[in-house]
């Protein structure tokens, strides 16, 4: 879709405007399927919430392997000087590498541009393995630079695009220190009240001018903050305090990795309005206030921003079948005991009583295999019971039965089948809508479980059905959408439809498109798993977006951040099966 046209605005060069795109959930995904080029901070939108049989790869696959530390400069040796040199110290050849200067750089599928042969992308920083020699083959087409061959596939154009082999490159060095990090959150978030975002460390006159009076400002949020309950209270700050990075000190502008910015003498980077979501590489403080540096390089005031909590829920890893550890079937709790409490009762001579336990909200439990009917009613028979009603010997446990209703619970069962084009030991995900659970399997065998949060329903908000293979897989993606204004009915041709308010969510998790706009990823700001909710999207908690993220095939090659599966000789994509 277009590159929406507000919410955070800077000055850009038309051109990187225009080509820009984005993939939301719900909305439709370029035609060549192409990894979505990176919103800049020139027009941005307003947010609000809304298969091949081999190993299980490592969600990081794309962490750096060669001999420097994720903070150091990219090895740019090449040639027979550096294996030799490598060889004399008694360790094997470092590959030679490359990085970009730039948010984000496409790989080609053939030493080309082609805007239907691009196979995946990497970020200002990476280091991506490269061959030692340019690429001089027959097909490639001249880009201005020098095409290099990456690993395991793709080509890139050095002298183009920000891509550099210079290891003391500024913007790759500042960049570099920064890698996503392989956790459930790979970066710091939060939610904008509305702040400027700043090109550099501002001044405190800066500050004043741009921002007004910020001792008010920070005793409106201390205020509030006093006044909220603990419950709902959200982190002081999104990431740890540390040094201020070197490369803004005194004043300096952040290396820019975005067109817009390279030029910038303002200490204005633009505007992120309320509700943009925004995510953050540092935090820092500068005469007593905090401020983060985001994934775009922009600086922006912690006391303007909500810092996202992770989320405690996650799923349940499944053992092998025979061994000890949790299995299926097994009831979940989807419902908050506020609105559906799921009771346990005891059954003990066909008698059946109401206890005092109630299974808390999105818990699981081990069930039987077969139902037990009560005058008529279904009710699971809990395998694994509560602590508070463990109580009791042999003689008393052979006696009673403890049960829950299944009306009250979800409960899940292995599948009987693999679906078709899936192999008898390959990994694929299993989703059911009406259960608004995911299942990960190998062949037959279920791995992994949880709840998720599907499309809340509707012409626009709804989850597609179907047998999909993950065409993208992106380690963070944004996710954005325009303002949509309502649509009158006007006879049988046209339907009424409500308004679609502007959203923007920097740096989603774990993200993994299924179909069109549809992807599998983390939600961090809300906590409702096991309820529809999103935009069509299939959320995920962040811990388990991770995991199936890990999952998934194909792994990100060294230095990637993201992939377009099966193109280029890359293994498939994952199977991943959306039903009712």
């Amino acid at each position: 879709m277009p590159y929406p046209s507000h919410g955070l605005v800077v000055a850009l060069p038309f051109a990187f405007a225009a080509m820009a795109s984005v993939i939301a959930c719900g909305a439709d995904a370029p035609a060549s399927r192409a990894p979505s080029a990176p919103a800049a901070p020139g027009v941005s939108t307003m947010a609000r919430s809304s298969g091949s049989s081999v190993a299980v790869p490592d969600a990081h696959a794309n962490a750096p392997r060669d001999d420097a530390s994720p903070t150091s400069p990219i090895d740019s040796r090449s040639g027979s000087n550096a294996a030799s040199n490598d060889a004399n110290a008694g360790r094997a050849p470092a590959k030679p590498t490359l990085s970009t200067r730039s948010f984000q750089t496409f790989i080609w599928e053939n030493a080309r541009y082609d805007k239907n042969g691009m196979i995946g992308f990497f970020r200002a920083g990476a280091r991506v393995v490269r061959s030692a020699e340019p690429y001089d083959g027959k097909d490639a087409v001249p880009c201005g630079g020098k095409w290099y061959k990456l690993e395991p596939a793709g080509f890139v154009c050095e002298g183009k695009d920000g891509v550099t082999l210079d290891a003391s490159d500024p913007v790759v060095a500042a960049a570099a220190k920064y890698p996503p990090k392989a956790e459930p959150l790979p970066y710091g978030y939060g939610m904008s009240h509305g702040s400027v975002m700043y090109a550099r460390v501002p001044t405190k006159d800066e500050q004043k001018a741009a921002e007004g009076d910020v001792a008010a400002w920070q005793k409106t949020m201390s205020d509030l903050r006093a006044k909220t309950p603990p419950e709902k209270l959200w982190p002081e700050i999104a990431l740890p305090i540390g040094d201020m990075p070197s490369f803004l000190e005194n004043h300096a502008q952040a290396p820019a990795i975005l067109p817009g910015l390279a030029a910038n003498k303002s200490a204005r980077g633009g505007y992120a309005m309320p509700s943009v979501r925004l995510a953050f590489v540092s935090a820092f403080e500068s005469e007593g206030r905090p401020f983060y540096l985001t994934t775009e390089h922009l600086v922006v005031p912690a006391d303007r921003v909500r810092a996202a909590k992770l989320s405690d829920f996650r799923g349940v890893e499944l053992a092998p079948p025979g061994q000890a550890g949790e299995h299926l079937p097994m009831a979940w709790v989807r419902f908050p005991s506020d609105k559906m409490p799921a009771h346990v009762y005891k059954l003990e001579d066909d008698v059946l009583t109401k206890t005092d336990v109630v299974l808390a909200y999105q818990s699981h439990s081990a069930i039987a295999e077969s139902d037990v009917l009560v005058k008529g009613a279904k009710y699971h028979e809990l395998t694994a019971l509560p602590a508070a009603l463990a109580a009791g010997g042999d003689d008393a446990r052979a006696r009673v039965k403890y049960v829950v209703k299944s009306t009250d619970v979800t409960r899940l069962d292995a599948a009987k089948a693999v679906p078709d084009k899936v192999g008898a030991d390959e990994v694929w995900i299993d989703v059911s809508l009406y259960k608004q659970t995911l299942v990960a399997y190998r062949g037959l065998v279920p791995t992994f479980a949880t709840l998720i949060s599907s499309g809340s329903g509707g012409k626009t908000h709804s989850t597609p059905w179907g047998a999909f293979r993950v065409y993208q897989k992106h380690i963070s993606s944004r996710m954005s959408a325009e303002e949509k204004p309502a649509v009158e009915g006007d006879g049988a041709a046209i339907k009424s439809e409500e308004a679609e308010h502007a959203y923007r969510y920097d740096d989603v998790p774990y993200v993994q498109y299924v179909v069109g706009g549809i992807a599998l990823h983390a939600a961090f700001w809300h906590e409702g798993f096991g309820l529809p909710r999103s935009h069509g999207c299939i959320n995920l908690a962040p811990r388990d977006a991770q995991t199936v993220f890990g999952k998934t095939l194909p792994a990100l090659p060294a230095g990637w951040h993201g992939i377009a599966p099966g193109r280029a000789g890359l293994p498939l994509g994952t199977m991943v099966v959306i039903r009712g």
